[in-house]
């Protein structure tokens, strides 16, 4: 049986594509903000900050918060699966930070 993993996911609902990038990148820099503010963000605090790093603007990333929950339709944002990330890496010894590369993690359900 294949293992399902965040972004296996991504690109299962939405193809190859352009908004499978952009939700990707969301779930990434969704870990990266977490990192950087030492706490789970919050949609504003978190489009705030993408902002401010010139990344994005705040209309993208609520654009591409929408995108993330077509594929996602039981999270209001990122947190779970980076929350997820976060202990599986300190479990293995890793830095939190790492979590930026949740994509490549299998989806947990609950």
């Amino acid at each position: 049986m294949a293992r399902v993993t965040v972004g296996s996911q991504v690109i299962g609902t939405l193809g190859l594509s352009r908004s499978s990038y952009r939700v990707v990148r969301l779930i990434s820099y969704w870990a990266l903000c977490w990192e950087a503010i030492g706490a789970q963000p919050g949609v504003s605090e978190f489009a705030d900050w993408v902002e401010a790093k010139g990344w994005a603007s705040d209309t993208t990333s609520y654009r591409d918060l929408k995108l993330f929950r077509e594929v996602f339709p039981a999270l209001s944002d990122p947190s779970p699966l980076v929350r997820d990330a976060r202990r599986r890496i300190a479990r293995a010894g890793g830095e939190a930070k790492s979590a930026a590369l949740v994509v490549g993690l299998p989806v947990v359900a609950g």
